[in-house]
Order: structure tokens, then C-alpha cells, then sequence
């Protein structure tokens, strides 16, 4: 056989070795990525079915509630009655800040808010955000949302199943937002989410991978019309470790209580800008 035929042919099958490798390696990360998500989404299904389950949830079209010691603002802390679209996701917060008292929301396009100083963050934020804490684990089952699971997390002593969640793009306002969820083994049900703000009026110029880690607790949780929700909310800077993560400081608690949920929709001008509200984006 000729000799450089023969080298050819050894080069030829030296290549088909590393693309066969190369594929294999590829499909089995794939494969493993696959495994993560299918088993975050278990995860995820069975912290929901613990809390109440989704089905009851949607099946409530108005959401009431109280905050007291809210501690996401300069004007902190803040104290205020609640109400949500749950349908729209449309928000209103009627309270008082440690400098007077307030009226703020969010409908589909604009936060809105009677003053900002007094009020002391951005009322979009505010609005969406209170809620969306006060809603998990229910919230994780919207649209455009992935989840996949990370592993064990230890906290406090415990170790708890964590299931990573992240969001398709244009999805929301807050696109970028990342979560870790600790959820008990034992009970599924929702025990703290390791998270960062990328609001684009919070983080300011602060790249993404630069934003500090925060850390919400949920201590305390209540049955109200056959759905879990948080009482006691346990706010704090985080810092992540090799096995979990820990607080940075003591951190903040605050309140929920007069919880209520309504089958009927609230009336969408609740959540209009009253005439002479600042609106954000515009006014500040």
C-alpha cells in the first residue's frame, strides 16, 4: 500500500476521533443541562403545589395586603396598604415613608407616585417588586421564565434544594434579574431567595456582574384562602460561598398581615396616575 495514502488515511481517522469526541463531550453537556432543567422545573412545580398550588392561585383576580417596615428605600422604612391586578399585574400602595405620607403605583406603561421624595425609591420598582416577593414561589410559573437546578445550598445549618432562575429577554422590566431559590427538602416549601436588583434607575452604571447579592428570607408563613404567604420577611446583603452563602450583616425584618385574595378584578383606573402625580422617567 502506498505510503503516503496510508498517512492520509491515519490523519483522516485521527480527525473523525476528534469530532466524535468533540460531540460527544457537547452532547453529554447538553444532556446534563437538559437534567438540571427538567429537574429544576420538578423542583419549582412541587414548591408551588406546597404553597397552595397554581391552579387556586390564578384563579384570583385581586390581592390585598399591608406591609409594615419595608426597608427598600432612602425614605425607609415604609408602611403601606397594597393592592394588585393579579391578572395585569397593575399595582397601587397607599402609606407613609419616615418623611409623610404617600400614594403610588404602576399600571402597564408608568410608575407614577405623589412624591418621590417621600417615597424615596422608583415607584415602579416598588410597586412590582413588593409584590412579586410577597408572591413567590407563584410568580416563577410565568412565561419566558427558565429555571434548572444548581445543586444543594446550605443556610443556617440546613442544606435545601437550590433551583436557579433566569428570564428570556424583553421579558418584563427586569430582564437580567437572577434568582437562587433555596427550597426545604422536607417540606418544598420556599425557604430564601440569593438574588441582585438590575433595575435600570437602582443600578445605575454598575455593571451586572458587579451588583451586590442580596438575600430575602421568608420566616414566617401563613395559610390565607388555601395559598401560603409570607408574614415575616427577613431582608439582608448576602454573601455567596463555595457550599451556599450567608448573611453580610444583620439585615432588616418587616411585616405582612390584612392579607386578602378576591376572585374579581380590581377596576383598572385604580391604578391611573391620580392629576399632579410625578411620573417616573419624566418628573424625576
Amino acid at each position: 500500500m502506498n505510503r503516503g495514502f496510508l498517512l492520509v488515511q491515519m490523519r483522516l481517522f485521527a480527525v473523525l476521533v476528534i469530532i466524535v469526541v468533540a460531540t460527544f463531550g457537547q452532547m453529554t453537556k447538553l444532556h446534563a443541562v437538559d437534567i438540571a432543567k427538567e429537574k429544576g422545573s420538578k423542583l419549582l412545580h412541587d414548591a408551588i403545589e406546597a404553597h397552595g398550588g397554581l391552579k387556586k392561585f390564578q384563579s384570583y383576580g385581586t390581592f390585598t395586603y399591608h406591609t409594615d417596615g419595608l426597608p427598600y428605600s432612602a425614605a425607609a422604612p415604609l408602611h403601606f396598604d397594597q393592592t394588585t391586578d393579579l391578572v395585569a399585574r397593575r399595582h397601587r400602595m397607599e402609606g407613609t415613608s419616615a418623611k409623610g405620607s404617600f400614594v403610588s403605583g404602576s399600571n402597564d406603561t408608568q410608575g407614577w407616585t405623589t412624591s418621590s421624595e417621600i417615597l424615596g425609591i422608583p415607584p415602579r420598582w416598588v410597586n412590582h417588586g413588593n409584590s412579586y416577593f410577597v408572591l413567590m414561589p407563584f410568580i416563577f410559573a410565568d412565561p419566558g421564565i427558565t429555571v434548572r437546578h444548581v445543586g444543594d445550598r446550605e443556610y443556617g445549618g440546613q442544606v435545601f434544594d437550590a433551583v436557579a432562575v433566569s428570564y428570556n429577554k424583553g421579558v418584563g422590566d427586569t430582564a437580567e434579574d437572577d434568582y437562587i431559590l433555596y427550597l426545604d427538602k422536607e417540606t418544598k416549601c420556599l425557604r430564601l431567595i440569593d438574588f441582585s436588583v438590575t433595575y435600570g434607575p437602582m443600578r445605575g452604571d454598575t455593571a451586572i456582574e458587579d451588583l451586590p447579592r442580596r438575600s430575602l428570607e421568608f420566616k414566617k408563613w401563613v395559610d390565607v384562602d388555601g395559598l401560603m404567604v409570607p408574614e415575616i420577611l427577613h431582608y439582608a446583603p448576602w454573601e455567596q460561598t463555595s457550599t451556599g452563602g450567608k448573611r453580610k450583616d444583620a439585615g432588616v425584618q418587616y411585616m405582612i398581615s390584612n392579607i386578602d385574595f378576591k376572585r374579581e378584578r380590581p377596576s383598572p383606573s385604580l391604578f391611573e396616575a391620580p392629576q399632579g402625580a410625578e411620573i417616573e422617567g419624566e418628573d424625576f
